[in-house]
């Protein structure tokens, strides 16, 4: 007994009732999903007291189970050492459903008041079973003058 992805991928946020007897063994407490962050300084967009970065992210589901992506949170510090922490649902508008392989990519912006600053935080995904799973975002750097002066991954 299972739900059907068509089940899955129209009830967001939801377990579809699948009985999850015979399946705990397939539920990983941390899956394989792996995020990477590549950051651009807007200076077009910045002023003495704001500076505008956007950040690219990519999501790469390695695990063996499909996930919809449901929350986010991150955790911003300037460098004065301000911090200032963001959730909520989703992402820029969607919870998108990961397959075994499938991969999401959005962008999205930050500003800072004193640069450098560092930005980390995770993910929340659920499965079809409605279990719950979080997918660490490696801390990564706000730098409006990188090594190079060019955009670079970061994690």
């Amino acid at each position: 007994m299972g739900c059907s992805p068509a089940e899955f991928t129209s009830r967001p946020g939801r377990s579809c009732g699948a009985r999850r007897l015979g399946y705990a063994a397939r539920v990983q407490p941390q899956p394989d999903i792996r995020v990477t962050v590549r950051t651009l300084h807007l200076p077009q967009h910045s002023r003495p007291d704001r500076t505008v970065f956007a950040y690219f992210v990519r999501i790469e589901n390695h695990a063996d189970l499909t996930y919809r992506l449901t929350r986010r949170f991150w955790r911003v510090t300037d460098g004065r050492g301000a911090v200032t922490e963001v959730e909520g649902e989703g992402v820029v508008g969607e919870m998108p459903l990961l397959a075994p392989g499938g991969v999401f990519e959005y962008d999205s912006f930050v500003t800072i008041e004193v640069p450098p600053g560092i930005m980390s935080g995770h993910y929340e995904f659920q499965d079809a079973w409605g279990e719950r799973v979080r997918a660490p975002i490696p801390e990564f750097r706000l730098d409006p003058n990188p090594e190079g002066g060019e955009p670079r991954l970061l994690n």
